[in-house]
């Protein structure tokens, strides 16, 4: 439904007429579509007709705190039409209940909205509610300018039924400044509107005030029967506060023409429909008219007896108001308790979650890896042992996690859950196979708590792989530094009489050879047997003297690109064509320390071992792969990829010990690679082996970038 103002209008209008089961009906209809929708709309147009129709039933301060809390949600919900009617709703029941300046304050708020909204009909309603608290203020003056101002809006608009409840009220203000002809006019349009429209309410108003200008007029009984005309149509309404209102304005006529008899069977009757209503407030005003009846007929005890009545009435309605007022205050109290502790949970709450996030983001800055698990799933890791898993924002069983990955059954049963929670983990070093391949020695340090409500494992996962492997080529340096103290010592001692040999056999082998001899004779074999050994001896020699030597001054290779192809020329030439060597380029070239021939003679070294690796496969054909994927300002990296028979774990960690390579595989082979490494990291570089047995072996080599001239002239001072 559209709330348009006139709509609005009309739903307070039924809801004020306060008996009739269509006014209930609207009430409670709106009502419950606002507990079903819980819209702040449906809330506040329910509000506002619960507090217009508690207005006419007497219950005022139910009313008005009712119409101040439709206005309240009016305004928050933003809908302009449903905030005058509020404004309109809360202004007449502040008249009603007799709080003038506010109802005044009020009304000027709704009428300075209504002209911004341009609704002359509201306006002209809530000029007719300022005209009517001048009214209830006995001041007829400023009621009949009002009524004159508003009267002359509704002509204007052509609105019969404002025009009629316009004409009544000035009709009214005029017999109150006994201008009876005039008032009788004012009464005569309203009757014409009246009859135009059917308005029944407006009827009984009508005669109402007609009643009055025959009390001016000192005609009693046409104005008893006119009243009683009147509140005859407002019973059928079902507006009993309006009837009892009437007759108290008839008994304060009655009094007037000194009367006192007539005053008092018309107090009784109201007082019986002020007490069947509830209506404490105009009892007590009706008992004061009794006392004054009374007082007229010389009936003192009985004038004191309503007096007292009226007083006690005034003191139930201050009890009451007393009562209520102390309730409202406890409500707001526990209100306002219930909002503290909201608040302060919320605050709490709020600085939970700010420690929440400060812990994770300090976990997130770590460099281990962190996870936190129950018995289900994993509850959260940090960017570290997602970067791990290479998968951001895994979701894991929280025991399947490490049946996964921890390589070790004894370790697995270890960090099992129930486990861990039972007796927490001190530090406990186990090998993991990453999602990747990639394999990884790991400290795990772990602790039991709760997280987010929930039982929980927290593991802290400290990568000492870098760290071994540091160890590892400390080792592996410290091992070449004693070979090549050794080989410094011996080599001199060696190649001495390896040269007295070598020269000797070289002798023998001429002299022989003048003997003509066939090549067959086992004394010409022998010595050339000799010969190729010797020789072979002087080439180990030489490698070692090649590994022990100390690096020179660094040179610069410009074209890594051309040392690559050139070595794989130099290794296929020798090899033949099986297996082919493939050159797999996917970087930008780079420039490089260290001499071509040096480079050349690390990949001739390096693709020798792959060559090396591969001899004797018969499952597979035979394949090496150089491969340049990366160049940055700082390093290029070149892998050398082979899938022969690869190594163990035992026998990687030593393959580039001297004679610990592929000489199991192909002897002679063993120096290629230790030769390789001492060369690349005098160069500043490093060589990282990763290999599977059966499957195959990769050597990542890492060489140092020079990025300008200037640069390789200062590194090469």
């Amino acid at each position: 439904m559209e709330l348009t103002s006139s709509k609005l209008e009309a739903l307070a209008a039924a809801a004020r007429a306060s008996k009739t089961p269509g006014s209930e009906a609207v009430v409670h209809q709106w009502a419950r579509d606002a507990a079903h929708r819980g819209d702040e709309v449906t809330s506040a147009v329910a509000a506002m007709l619960f507090g217009a129709r508690e207005i006419d039933l007497g219950h005022n301060a139910e009313g008005l705190r009712s119409l101040e809390a439709a206005h309240a949600i009016a305004q928050r919900a933003g809908v302009s039409a449903l905030e005058l009617a509020t404004l309109r709703e809360w202004a007449r029941g502040l008249t009603v209940v007799g709080r003038f300046a506010d109802a005044l304050e009020i009304a000027s708020r709704g009428l300075a909205l209504a002209r911004v909204l341009e609704v002359p009909q509201v306006e002209v309603l809530l000029v007719i509610n300022v005209g009517m608290t001048h009214a209830y203020r006995d001041e007829p003056e400023p009621y009949a300018e009002h009524m004159t101002y508003a009267l002359k809006l509704a002509r204007a608009l052509d609105d019969k039924r404002l025009i009629a409840h316009c004409s009544i009220n000035l009709g009214g203000a005029l017999t109150r400044q006994q201008k009876a002809d005039a008032a009788l006019e004012c009464y005569a349009e309203a009757e014409r509107c009246c009859a135009t429209i059917d308005w029944r309410e407006g009827e009984a108003l009508l005669l109402a005030g007609r009643g009055a200008v025959f009390a001016w007029q000192g005609r009693l009984d046409d104005s008893e029967a006119s009243f009683q005309t009147s509140n005859a149509i407002l019973r059928e309404l079902g507006n009993d506060y309006q009837v009892v209102r009437q007759e108290q304005q008839f008994i304060g006529f009655c009094l007037s023409a000194k009367d006192p008899q007539r005053a008092l069977e018309h107090a009784r009757a109201g007082i019986a429909l002020s007490e069947a209503g509830r209506f404490e407030g105009l009892a007590a005003e009706l008992y004061r008219l009794v006392a004054q009846a009374h007082e007229q007929l010389g009936e003192f005890r009985e004038a004191f007896d309503a007096l007292n009545r009226a007083t006690a009435l005034r003191e139930q309605l201050l009890e009451k108001a007393s009562s209520e007022r102390l309730a409202a205050l406890q409500a707001e109290h526990r209100v306002d308790v219930a909002r503290a502790a909201a608040a302060q949970a919320q605050s709490e709450a709020l600085a939970l979650s700010k420690a929440n996030d400060m812990l994770r983001s300090l976990l997130d800055a770590l460099p281990h890896a962190v996870f936190v698990f129950g018995a289900q799933r994993t509850l959260w890791m940090n960017s570290a042992a997602q970067a791990w898993l290479g998968q951001p924002g895994l979701t894991l069983l929280g025991e399947g996690l490490f049946d996964r990955i921890v390589v070790s059954k004894s370790h697995r049963e270890r960090l099992q859950f129930e486990r861990l929670r039972g007796e927490p983990t001190a530090l406990l070093t186990v090998s993991m196979r990453l999602p990747s391949g990639a394999m990884r020695d790991v400290e795990v340090n772990s602790c039991a708590l709760d997280f987010e409500g929930e039982p929980a494992v927290v593991l802290a996962l400290h990568d000492l792989t870098e760290r071994n492997r540091l160890e590892a080529r400390v080792q592996h340096l410290d091992r070449l530094t004693a070979l090549s103290t050794l080989v410094g010592g011996i080599s001199h001692e060696v190649n001495n009489p390896l040269a007295y040999i070598i020269a000797n056999l070289n002798f023998a082998l001429s002299e022989l050879s003048h003997l003509n001899l066939p090549a067959e004779d086992e004394r010409l074999c022998a010595l050339r047997e000799a010969e190729e050994g010797a020789v072979r001896v002087r080439t180990v020699m030489q490698g070692l003297k090649a590994l022990a030597a100390s690096p020179g001054r660094t040179q610069v290779t410009e074209s890594l690109v051309a040392v690559l192809r050139e070595a794989a020329a130099l290794v296929q030439a020798s090899i033949g064509t099986s297996p082919m060597i493939a050159l797999c380029i996917e970087a930008d070239d780079a420039r490089v320390k260290g001499a071509d021939s040096q480079l050349v003679q690390v990949f001739v070294n390096l693709l020798m071992h792959a060559v090396a690796s591969t001899q004797g496969l018969t499952d597979r054909a035979a394949s090496i792969e150089v491969v340049f994927d990366e160049c940055t300002s700082e390093h290029a990296r070149v892998i050398v990829r082979d899938n022969g028979h690869g190594h163990d774990d035992a026998r990687r960690r030593r393959l580039f010990d001297p004679y610990a390579g592929v000489e199991h595989i192909t002897p002679g082979s063993g120096l290629s690679v230790s030769i390789a490494l001492r060369t690349v990291q005098a160069l500043g570089g490093h060589i990282d082996a990763d290999s599977v047995e059966g499957v195959g072996t990769a050597l990542t080599i890492v060489l140092p970038c020079l990025g300008s001239q200037d640069e390789v002239n200062e590194r090469s001072v």
